[in-house]
């Protein structure tokens, strides 16, 4: 796989020589929109890219003498023979018609190796996954770290399972998913069932099992803002139902740092329209945490909140609102008038 071109020299305001690459190396996911075109190991040999208002526009994956890498727009002088690049002439990293690595490239800034664990069967967590995982309350798992509940203790169950030779599993998935049912040695059966059903421990006929209670709400409270699925006429509205769930479980592990409730809320954003944006977040916060800013700082909330209203407010709902006032009229009783005059 291919990686950026090294720059010689700082770029700056004047045209500096680019080398152009003479095969297609780079990962889809790094190309975007962008496309290879062979011309023979011709000068004209290279990437290019079709913009709205110009097609055909030559173009090369760059990296700076600061080490950030950029697509840049490319300029043939003929006197020279040679491609050029300039400051003015890179293509923003928000672009669509770009795209760019991936946190799990080697390449990428903030790439972290894989740590093997220094015990034998069981999976090493990064920091920041388990930061993420607070967020992600509502998924009760048998394994890695526990998130940073502490007010639930392993289950007498569980204990006197273990204490009787049951293996528990650990690669089992999600309790959410799907209910499961666990055979073991001999007659014993551990079974999960929903926290709405009591947790109990029964003998019966010589078969053991093991009822174990798992909570998916870790005792959220109040009512959970409806699923956003990109709507703009339905983001203010989720704003501010999100406020108040965030407001009455403001001392839930889920809404315990700026960091872990920019998750929980991403967890009620749903849909293919949602989705590119959810993961830029998520990316986002990782390089924030990955850099050294603390989990408790307000940034990570403001730079979300005023992120979202960028990219989701609906600029065309003071129209909406007028309209929807100079049609109101009184139907029914005066307070009804009143309460939606307001």
């Amino acid at each position: 796989m291919g990686t950026a071109i090294q720059l010689a020299q700082e770029l700056s305001g004047e045209h500096l020589q680019v080398t152009r690459r003479q095969q297609d190396d780079l990962p889809e996911h790094v190309k975007g929109q962008v496309y290879f075109k062979d011309a023979s190991q011709s000068v004209n040999t290279g990437y290019y890219l079709n913009t709205p208002k110009k097609k055909h526009v030559a173009v090369e994956f760059i990296c700076t003498t600061e080490g950030e890498d950029y697509w840049t727009t490319l300029h043939w002088s003929g006197t020279s023979n040679h491609w050029y690049t300039a400051t003015e002439a890179l293509i923003r990293r928000d672009s669509t018609l770009i795209s760019w690595w991936k946190i799990e490239d080697p390449q990428h800034p903030q790439y972290t190796a894989p740590v093997d664990s220094p015990v034998e069967g069981l999976e090493y967590i990064d920091p920041l996954e388990e930061v993420i995982s607070g967020g992600l309350h509502h998924i009760a798992m048998l394994q890695g770290p526990q998130s940073f509940n502490t007010q639930e203790p392993i289950l007498p169950q569980i204990e006197a399972a273990v204490k009787s030779g049951l293996h528990i599993p650990l690669d089992i998935p999600p309790v959410a998913a799907a209910p499961i049912t666990v055979a073991t040695s001999g007659s014993n059966t551990l079974k999960y069932i929903p926290m709405s059903q009591p947790a109990q421990a029964s003998v019966s006929q010589g078969r053991q099992m093991i009822t174990v209670a798992t909570s998916t709400n870790r005792g959220l409270k109040g009512t959970p803002p409806a699923p956003f699925d990109g709507d703009r006429k339905k983001s203010h509205a989720f704003l501010i139902a999100f406020a108040i769930y965030h407001f009455t479980n403001r001392k839930n592990e889920a809404m315990s740092n700026p960091a872990t409730y920019v998750t929980t809320c991403l967890t009620f954003m749903q849909g293919d329209m949602i989705e590119p944006w959810k993961e830029e977040q998520i990316i986002k916060l990782q390089t924030c945490l990955a850099g050294g800013m603390d989990k408790t700082d307000e940034d990570h909330w403001t730079t979300f909140e005023q992120d979202f209203k960028d990219s989701f407010t609906n600029t065309n709902r003071k129209n909406e609102a007028f309209n929807e006032l100079t049609a109101l009229k009184q139907k029914e009783s005066l307070d009804i008038f009143i309460s939606e005059f307001k």
